[in-house]
């Protein structure tokens, strides 16, 4: 971060002043390392808390590994139009109006679930619904979780979506969630295993442009 070596100059400048840089920081070990060493003296913090409103209570039960990643992707910025409202693509709450979530009832008794797809939307969505006392299991017919954000393993600027498809598989284990890989779920095999419920996340698919997709251009395919 380039705010933390403005902070490290400061200091080696000799100024007695308490340093504390902003811009971005979330990841607790890597706080409290920058803390430890000297480099400043506290971190300010904004997205992280509109990523994951429970950072500091996740942090006081020592639960780090717990904290939702933020992606970086600025929409907490707000719309660029009126009303200028704030979203937040790992958190869904914010921005929406209290009294819309709370139309939502909680759930009575649980249910046999079945999420179809495993990519990014069918990983939090039986993530939601374990949290909410729900069997869930999920379905991907190919050997990885993570959809179109696999591609992250291979590109390495693409760490943030990286760190939140891996916090979302392993969320997915503490919450549960039985995951069924290499797996296509057909409505036949939804009905004899007696599913109550389904959530059909099979993802998105890539929009080729004309000129790729011609012979002579060589494509990257995910593999099978």
């Amino acid at each position: 971060h380039e705010t933390i070596r403005y902070s490290m100059a400061l200091k080696a400048a000799g100024c007695k002043i308490l340093t504390e840089p902003v811009g971005g920081f979330q990841d607790p070990e890597e706080i409290n390392a920058y803390i430890a060493e000297g480099k400043c003296d506290m971190i300010g913090m904004a997205r992280a808390f509109m990523a994951d409103p429970e950072y500091g209570k996740k942090l006081y039960e020592g639960r780090g590994e717990d904290v939702v990643p933020c992606l970086w992707c600025n929409k907490c910025h707000g719309t660029m139009t009126p009303p200028w409202i704030s979203f937040c693509s790992v958190n869904p709450r914010l921005g929406i109006d209290p009294m819309l979530l709370h139309a939502i009832p909680a759930a009575v008794s649980p249910k046999k679930v079945a999420v179809v797809g495993g990519g990014p939307i069918g990983m939090r969505s039986a993530l939601m619904a374990a949290q909410r006392g729900h069997q869930v299991t999920l379905f991907e017919k190919t050997g990885y979780l993570g959809g179109q954000l696999y591609h992250s393993d291979f590109v390495s600027f693409k760490w943030p979506l990286r760190d939140y498809k891996d916090w979302l598989k392993k969320q997915l284990q503490k919450a549960g969630v039985s995951i069924r890989l290499n797996t296509e779920a057909t409505p036949a095999l939804l009905e004899e295993e007696g599913f109550e419920a389904v959530i059909a996340a099979t993802g998105a698919v890539p929009n080729i442009p004309k000129f790729a997709q011609d012979e002579n251009c060589l494509l990257y395919t995910s593999p099978s």
